[in-house]
């Protein structure tokens, strides 16, 4: 009886609710990346731009089933106790609805803008010299590029809209090798410190909030538009502006350190000074959490999609980051027990600090 007990599910997932969650959380999501789809085809042929090249049956097959291991692995997760599973739905797709008539608006915008390739057109009145020149550009052609109040506002919204709804998705299997971490960690010992570089409006940490309240955490950003917005979240987070590649901190200072989807924005010279500063400020043992589109040497089929993003939108460094392993990068630079792990059309590479 005991050893029966030992290895069956908490009694909660017997409940009727409990079985029922994870079929209401794959048809929602399922449901939200179709209707997200038809939009984006609409829209562009609304706009007269090509649509995309169609991908191979091979191509189509491997993506779809990245995209049923991402949903599985949200309900294992969730299941792990890594987080709760009210994040599932309370950072989905739906609670954008507000934003829905600005991000219709600036969707023709950003088509428009794609159509006449203005990549350099950012507000006038921002001092463009207090930037370093890889970061002038409006990035996915969305307006002001990282550098106003109205981006800001709108960001989270398109990039789920880009993403076809599973942009936090993804996030959380960052989030479940930083929640793993933790659990792993004496009790006795003091709060760990975090360090979300290019931390933008602060999503990643308001899920790492909310599942991980014992966690100290700091975001650095170098948009100052960005990490205002990320100020009227009212998180338990010390909010610094700061450039990867120069970061404001003692040496040893952080437990762990997390980065979401940036490195793909950054020319091949600062990621790897962006590393060797991350190295810097981990403590000895500590583990760092890297997030990014997947790349040529593990995407396979999937290799078709990554190809055509840069095409498609505005990502002047997305090509060369394509080819330059992260893995690899992150064992030149020293750090050891590097792994990675696939997320749908991005991966998650941990490493630590001996």
């Amino acid at each position: 009886m005991k050893l029966h007990a030992a290895l069956s599910p908490p009694r909660f997932l017997h409940t009727p609710a409990e079985k029922l969650w994870p079929g209401v959380y794959r048809a929602l999501q399922s449901s939200t990346a179709l209707g997200l789809s038809l939009l984006q085809r609409g829209a562009r042929k609304v706009h007269g731009l090509p649509l995309q090249a169609l991908p191979s049956k091979q191509a189509l097959r491997e993506l779809g089933q990245r995209y049923e291991d991402l949903l599985c692995a949200e309900v294992e997760s969730v299941r792990a106790g890594d987080y709760p599973k009210d994040l599932l739905f309370r950072f989905g797709w739906l609670r954008h609805l507000p934003r829905w008539p600005s991000l219709a608006l600036e969707i023709h915008r950003i088509l428009e803008r794609q159509s006449r390739k203005a990549h350099a057109e950012l507000p006038a009145r921002v001092d463009l010299s207090a930037y370093p020149p890889y970061y002038r550009r409006n990035f996915h052609w969305q307006s002001d590029g990282y550098l106003s109040e109205r981006s800001a506002e709108l960001y989270d919204a398109a990039v789920e809209f880009l993403f076809t709804g599973t942009a936090n998705v993804m996030r959380r299997r960052a989030l479940a090798k930083v929640a793993t971490e933790l659990r792993d960690r004496p009790k006795t010992a003091p709060r760990a410190r975090l360090l979300d570089v290019g931390c933008g409006t602060g999503e990643f940490l308001a899920q790492l909030s909310a599942a991980c309240p014992q966690v100290e955490a700091t975001g650095i950003d170098l948009s100052p538009f960005y990490l205002k917005r990320a100020e009227r979240r009212s998180l338990p987070v010390e909010w610094v502006q700061g450039r990867a590649e120069a970061l404001p901190f003692e040496d040893g200072h952080f437990d762990l350190l997390s980065s979401i989807f940036m490195f793909h924005e950054l020319p091949r010279r600062v990621r790897r000074e962006a590393l060797r500063e991350f190295y810097r400020v981990l403590r000895p043992g500590g583990l760092l959490v890297l997030q990014d589109a997947a790349q040529v040497d593990d995407a396979g089929e999937l290799a078709f999609f990554l190809e055509r993003f840069p095409e498609e939108f505005h990502e002047p460094f997305f090509s060369d980051y394509l080819r330059d392993p992260l893995e690899a990068l992150l064992t030149r630079e020293g750090f050891v027990e590097v792994q990675r792990s696939d997320a749908f059309v991005s991966k998650v590479v941990v490493a630590r600090k001996p």
